[in-house]
């Protein structure tokens, strides 16, 4: 049992590839995307209630959490009309730059792989996850809501980098940069 968050972390791994096969069906398509979004509440959930954290849960689930973001991008391009709109372009371009960052960050600083769990970040995820599901439903990107959720992911993952400069060890469930764990 020890093992079933990273069970439900490679669980999303499998929906997140399997978003690419049925993003032609809407409903298929929202059932494997609230599947990912539940199974990445859960992990977290059980690992932490259960106390079965492991370092390699934590790289299990931001690499779950990076292949989700990646498949949802590549799909947001292809499926949508996002590409119409240069200023969402701009700040998902600026947001993936300061991630990757912040991965560079980590791995040089603390010899790791993973991505904080942070408010903001998981603020950020819960807006981005509802924002992406309209999007696909729709088929077009909301301007108003998507400038909004732009700014609050550059701002995330700027705390984000400012909590690993600052920061004397790797601590993935850090609050945010005025908290301790």
């Amino acid at each position: 049992m020890k093992q079933l968050p990273n069970i439900i972390s490679v669980a999303r791994f499998i929906f997140s590839c399997f978003l690419l096969l049925c993003n032609q069906s809407p409903i298929l398509f929202l059932t494997a995307y609230l599947l990912c979004g539940l199974s990445d509440v859960l992990d977290g959930y059980t690992a932490r209630k259960y106390k079965w954290e492991s370092r390699a849960g934590e790289q299990l689930d931001s690499l779950s959490d990076f292949v989700f973001y990646v498949i949802v991008i590549y799909l947001l391009i292809t499926s949508t009309d996002i590409l119409g709109q240069l200023w969402l372009i701009v700040g998902i371009i600026a947001t993936f730059i300061i991630r990757i960052a912040n991965l560079i960050i980590t791995k040089a600083k603390f010899h790791t792989w993973g991505m904080l769990h942070s408010w903001g970040n998981k603020g950020v995820g819960l807006f981005l996850y509802v924002y992406i599901a309209i999007t696909f439903w729709y088929g077009m990107a909301s301007f108003i809501s998507g400038v909004f959720l732009c700014l609050a992911a550059i701002l995330s993952a700027v705390e984000e980098m400012v909590i690993l400069i600052s920061s004397e060890e790797y601590d993935a469930n850090r609050g945010s940069f005025f908290t301790q764990s």
